[in-house]
């Protein structure tokens, strides 16, 4: 029979696996790391882009304009602040106007008037009046989103009450205070006759370049403004 020679093991081997050991695991938590920011990165969970610049506010004399003089769409907004259907389209258009408004390519002009019989209407168009008269255009828009924001389903906040949201929006002038406690009919007039030159009898009316957007609900038609726009753009 043949012999077969049997060797001791190298009793070197496991010293040397003992060495090599760590530095496959320090790769092998390399590639992970690597491999895990890739996939956060192709997620979008990086960091957070910086907010948009933004858009320059101009007040007129019973609106308010979004965005530069010169952008190449211009949107007219005739709402009522005590309109359900007017609250729907500025809550569904909003963001989106400020967007494009903050980065050139709209400019927005927003037009308050009382198409309503309820009091909210009249009530929160005088308020918003004295923050557009007293305060600045800046102001006067970050009340115009909280008048539609806390639109109530029924009746109307006191003038106190409507004082109170100005204050939370950061309006503390007194003389902007007393301008919404103590406003004037100019206002409410001049914008009444602004909507019915444009046949704004039924808010929201929206015109984009001049020309009617309609559709069949407030949703349906912030849609369809987003979608012109973008198709323009495009």
């Amino acid at each position: 029979m043949t012999s077969q020679t049997v060797r001791d093991p190298d009793p070197e081997a496991p010293a040397a696996r003992s060495t090599v050991l760590p530095y496959v695991i320090g790769g092998l938590a390399l590639i992970s790391a690597v491999i895990a920011g890739l996939v956060i990165f192709s997620s979008g969970e990086g960091p957070a882009d910086k907010p948009e610049a933004a858009a320059p506010v101009r007040a007129g004399d019973a609106s308010l304009t979004v965005g530069t003089s010169d952008a190449p769409t211009k949107v007219v907004v005739y709402e009522d602040f005590g309109s359900p259907q007017s609250r729907e389209f500025e809550i569904g258009s909003r963001d989106f106007l400020r967007i494009e408004a903050a980065q050139g390519s709209v400019r927005v002009e927003y037009r308050p008037f009382a198409a309503g019989a309820g009091a909210y209407s009249a009530d929160a168009l005088q308020a918003w009046g004295g923050v557009l008269s007293a305060g600045t255009p800046k102001q006067a828009l970050a009340f115009h989103d909280v008048l539609f924001d806390r639109q109530p389903s029924s009746g109307s906040p006191t003038p106190s009450e409507l004082v109170t949201w100005a204050e939370d929006t950061g309006i503390r002038e007194k003389s902007v205070q007393a301008a919404m406690a103590q406003p004037g009919d100019a206002l409410a007039a001049a914008a009444g006759r602004a909507a019915s030159e444009a046949g704004a009898t039924s808010p929201p009316f929206v015109l984009l370049d001049g020309r009617q957007l309609s559709a069949d609900s407030p949703t349906a038609l912030a849609d369809a403004l987003q979608r012109q726009i973008l198709e323009r753009e495009h």
